[in-house]
């Protein structure tokens, strides 16, 4: 319990420090990654055994797909590192499901600790990004429709 609450606590914190320094880019990708958080922590409810942590590792395939996404599109750093770091902790869960169950348990708790890294390099990838001037203007490099189909 204790180790879940300082979770929690110490994702929060990042997520609201974030917030404030953050553009609307980065806005999404902390929301994906929150409501990426709160899916997992509510799985336990709602699957039991292997189903449980396979809903897990669905979570966090989305939650890799959506900052690879944002990684491409945006000119700061820290969405591809938080996507290289949440890759190897996804890699690391898939691993577990085929290991035995006395074995996995390990694995499962690698996977989690990968979070906080994540979560160090959000915080101190926008710190120097704000510092180094890096301005991000996610919404001129979308593809508008007119600019795919011909008129």
């Amino acid at each position: 319990m204790i180790v879940a609450f300082a979770f929690w606590l110490f994702l929060l914190g990042a997520l609201s420090i974030g917030w404030q320094i953050g553009d609307a880019l980065d806005r999404k990708a902390m929301a994906a990654i929150f409501c990426a958080a709160l899916a997992t922590s509510l799985m336990g409810y709602v699957f039991d055994g292997l189903d449980k942590h396979i809903a897990v590792r669905i979570v966090d395939l989305l939650l890799l797909a959506i900052m690879v996404r944002i990684a491409m599109t945006s000119s700061r750093h820290w969405p591809m590192w938080f996507a290289g770091i949440h890759a190897t902790a996804t890699l690391i869960g898939f691993c577990a499901l085929v290991l035995p169950d006395a074995r996995a348990p390990v694995l499962y708790l690698a996977a989690a600790s990968w979070a906080i890294p994540g979560m160090i390099v959000m915080v101190v990838g926008l710190l120097v990004d704000r510092k180094n001037g890096v301005e991000d203007d996610f919404q001129a490099r979308d593809l508008a429709v007119d600019d795919i189909l011909p008129r």
